[in-house]
């Protein structure tokens, strides 16, 4: 299990954040729908959508950077990231 306590709620579920450009906004608009699809039909999973169309690992483009997100990412504490962009 991940380093740090707030990882984890008390037996709760599991904190990940999917980071990305526009397909994951897809993915959070369609996780949005409905209770069945919140948090894609896991229980045991608390997710949090970081998403920026375009995003980038290139630090030339202001807000769409993934550097220009750490500080949201640092501050939720997640037990995962995982990171979606370029095609």
């Amino acid at each position: 299990m991940a380093h740090g306590s707030d990882t984890q709620v008390a037996g709760g579920p599991v904190k990940v954040v999917l980071l990305g450009h526009s397909y994951v906004r897809r993915l959070s608009e369609y996780a949005g729908q409905s209770l069945t699809t919140a948090h894609l039909g896991m229980s045991d999973i608390q997710i949090q959508f970081v998403c920026r169309a375009g995003m980038t690992l290139w630090p030339s483009k202001p807000g769409k950077c993934v550097r220009d997100h750490l500080p949201v990412l640092s501050a939720s504490h997640p037990a995962a990231i995982i990171l979606h962009i370029g095609e």
